[in-house]
Protein backbone atom coordinates (compact mmCIF):
# COMPACT_ATOMS: atom_id res chain seq x y z
CA UNK A 1 0.00 0.00 0.00
CA UNK A 2 0.85 3.53 -0.78
CA UNK A 3 1.24 5.89 1.86
CA UNK A 4 -0.95 9.19 1.67
CA UNK A 5 0.57 12.23 2.01
CA UNK A 6 -1.78 15.28 2.83
CA UNK A 7 -0.38 18.58 2.91
CA UNK A 8 -2.26 21.69 4.19
CA UNK A 9 -1.01 25.39 3.86
CA UNK A 10 -2.43 27.64 5.76
CA UNK A 11 -0.91 30.72 3.91
CA UNK A 12 1.68 31.06 1.76
CA UNK A 13 3.24 34.82 1.21
CA UNK A 14 3.93 35.53 -2.36
CA UNK A 15 6.34 38.27 -2.16
CA UNK A 16 7.09 39.62 -5.67
CA UNK A 17 3.51 38.45 -7.69
CA UNK A 18 1.07 40.62 -8.83
CA UNK A 19 -2.07 40.23 -7.68
CA UNK A 20 -3.32 39.01 -11.12
CA UNK A 21 -1.16 36.26 -11.35
CA UNK A 22 -1.33 34.68 -7.31
CA UNK A 23 -3.66 32.36 -8.31
CA UNK A 24 -1.29 31.27 -11.44
CA UNK A 25 1.84 30.89 -8.94
CA UNK A 26 -0.41 29.23 -5.73
CA UNK A 27 -1.19 26.53 -8.74
CA UNK A 28 2.06 26.34 -10.14
CA UNK A 29 3.39 25.72 -6.73
CA UNK A 30 0.60 23.26 -5.92
CA UNK A 31 1.11 21.04 -8.82
CA UNK A 32 5.33 21.42 -8.44
CA UNK A 33 4.94 20.15 -4.73
CA UNK A 34 2.83 17.12 -5.88
CA UNK A 35 5.45 16.16 -8.76
CA UNK A 36 7.93 16.78 -6.11
CA UNK A 37 6.58 14.20 -3.83
CA UNK A 38 5.28 11.44 -6.36
CA UNK A 39 8.06 11.22 -7.90
CA UNK A 40 11.21 11.95 -5.72
CA UNK A 41 9.83 10.82 -2.73
CA UNK A 42 8.39 12.26 0.48
CA UNK A 43 11.37 13.64 2.73
CA UNK A 44 12.00 12.59 6.16
CA UNK A 45 10.06 15.51 8.06
CA UNK A 46 6.62 13.92 6.55
CA UNK A 47 6.87 10.42 7.34
CA UNK A 48 5.23 11.02 11.01
CA UNK A 49 1.86 12.84 11.68
CA UNK A 50 3.32 16.87 12.60
CA UNK A 51 2.09 20.12 12.41
CA UNK A 52 4.76 22.15 11.07
CA UNK A 53 4.46 25.87 11.67
CA UNK A 54 7.26 26.93 9.30
CA UNK A 55 9.37 26.04 7.15
CA UNK A 56 12.16 27.84 5.96
CA UNK A 57 13.33 27.26 2.25
CA UNK A 58 15.53 29.94 2.02
CA UNK A 59 15.81 31.56 -0.54
CA UNK A 60 15.95 32.04 -4.43
CA UNK A 61 16.95 34.45 -7.46
CA UNK A 62 13.87 36.07 -8.89
CA UNK A 63 14.60 37.60 -12.38
CA UNK A 64 12.25 40.76 -13.65
CA UNK A 65 9.32 39.67 -15.68
CA UNK A 66 9.37 35.89 -14.15
CA UNK A 67 6.02 34.23 -14.86
CA UNK A 68 3.70 33.77 -12.18
CA UNK A 69 4.57 29.78 -12.92
CA UNK A 70 8.07 30.12 -12.73
CA UNK A 71 7.35 31.59 -9.14
CA UNK A 72 5.23 28.84 -8.14
CA UNK A 73 7.26 26.29 -9.44
CA UNK A 74 11.09 27.65 -7.76
CA UNK A 75 8.66 28.31 -4.19
CA UNK A 76 7.50 24.61 -4.38
CA UNK A 77 11.26 23.55 -4.57
CA UNK A 78 12.26 25.45 -2.24
CA UNK A 79 9.71 24.37 0.45
CA UNK A 80 10.41 20.91 -0.51
CA UNK A 81 14.67 21.57 0.37
CA UNK A 82 12.79 23.21 3.63
CA UNK A 83 11.27 19.57 4.48
CA UNK A 84 14.65 18.00 3.79
CA UNK A 85 13.60 16.52 0.09
CA UNK A 86 16.34 17.18 -2.83
CA UNK A 87 15.94 18.43 -5.45
CA UNK A 88 17.33 17.51 -8.70
CA UNK A 89 18.74 20.30 -11.22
Amino acid sequence: MTPSVRVHLDRVILRGVEPAGRGRASEALRAELTRLLTEHGVPEALHYPTDIARIDGGSFQLTSGLAPEDYGVRAARALYRGLGGRVPR
